[in-house]
């Protein structure tokens, strides 16, 4: 059951044009429309990387900070960028929005340990995607545009 856990934003699905857009700070409505509109291309070397993975039958699943209201338009943009085949998408639910990404995303690798998956890695473009238990091999991607605690 042996699987990869990877981020999204700025691993799996590249923002950059809307971040351009907004001059690269923060404007939670034209980025909530981004994400709505599901339009985010994929980074090419991180899907040849999950092509990989999906070829040598190893599972997928995407965990990532966004907030589970925007669920059905992160599912959508990843199957529109190519990403057609996943075990799990795991959002950040209201019952987490207190902590920090770093402790969301090792609680819940721990809960994907529990539930029986084997991590053998992760991939994401922030330490808080890499940091805590249950990761296997980490692979950092560089992010010069934004830094996520």
């Amino acid at each position: 059951n042996s699987a990869v856990v990877f981020d999204v934003d700025e691993t799996s699905l590249s923002n950059y044009e809307a971040i351009k857009k907004i001059h690269f700070e923060y404007v939670r409505d034209m980025w909530d429309n981004w994400i709505n509109e599901a339009n985010a291309p994929a980074i090419p070397e991180v899907k040849q990387f999950y092509d990989f993975v999906i070829l040598k039958k190893i599972k997928v699943i995407f965990l990532s900070s966004r907030t589970s209201s925007q669920y059905n338009a992160t599912y959508s943009n990843l199957k529109n960028a190519g990403y057609l085949t996943f075990d799990i998408l795991i959002l950040k639910g209201n019952s987490y929005l207190s902590i920090t990404s770093m402790e969301f995303k090792s609680k819940q690798r721990e809960l994907l340990t529990n539930k029986g998956y084997d991590i053998i890695a992760v991939i994401g473009d922030q330490e808080s995607d890499l940091q805590g238990n249950y990761h296997g091999i980490q692979i950092k991607l560089p992010n010069y545009i934004y830094f996520i605690e």
